[in-house]
């Protein structure tokens, strides 16, 4: 049998340390992955169980509500933003925004609303493409006060509805001086 000489052992004593420190390496990130990966259905959880609450939002995502109160809003995934494939989440966001009364009586002058009824059939058909305040999520709920009877507008809809970078549907109580909106991040 042949004998190694001193520079392989050195060469191959290199290799072996260089193989476990990659394999160290790449048991750290991957390790630190499955962490991120195992946390992130609960984080998903945190933000959507979340109700923000502020008194900015952009008009370029629900134009005309003019110089409103303020609007409580959460959001959900449409998919599953913890999955390793890669691809899109789209988001879908609720608001109930609280509108300074000449801008609800503005808005209603604006567009023809008419009533929403109690029962909707779910999917919401037609008239009403992305749901109605009947859905609104239970965060959102102590937001709306009870009896509150919404009106929408299919032409604001219309002209607003697909513009920008979020669908979007406006569903409007003048007499309470609310609003509900509702968008899709596309």
């Amino acid at each position: 049998m042949r004998r190694l000489g001193r520079g392989t052992k050195v060469l191959l004593a290199c290799l072996a340390v260089a193989m476990v420190a990659g394999i160290a390496v790449v048991a750290v990130f991957v390790g630190r992955e499955a962490v991120a990966t195992a946390r992130c259905p609960d984080e998903v959880a945190e933000v959507e169980a979340t109700v923000y609450t502020d008194r900015d939002w952009p008009d370029e995502q629900v134009p005309g509500l003019g110089d409103y109160w303020e609007v409580h809003w959460q959001t959900r995934t449409e998919a599953d933003p913890c999955s390793r494939v890669p691809g899109p989440t789209d988001w879908q966001y609720q608001a109930v925004i609280r509108l300074a009364a000449a801008d609800a009586a503005a808005l209603a002058g604006g567009y023809e609303w008419k009533p929403v009824p109690a029962v909707v059939p779910s999917p919401a058909p037609g008239e009403y493409p992305f749901g109605t305040p009947a859905e609104v999520w239970p965060g959102l709920a102590p937001f709306v006060p009870a009896g509150t009877r919404w009106t929408h507008s299919a032409a604001w809809t219309e002209k607003h509805g697909e513009k920008g970078p979020m669908w979007k549907d406006l569903y409007l109580t003048p007499d309470r001086t609310l609003a509900f909106v509702v968008l899709y991040d596309h």
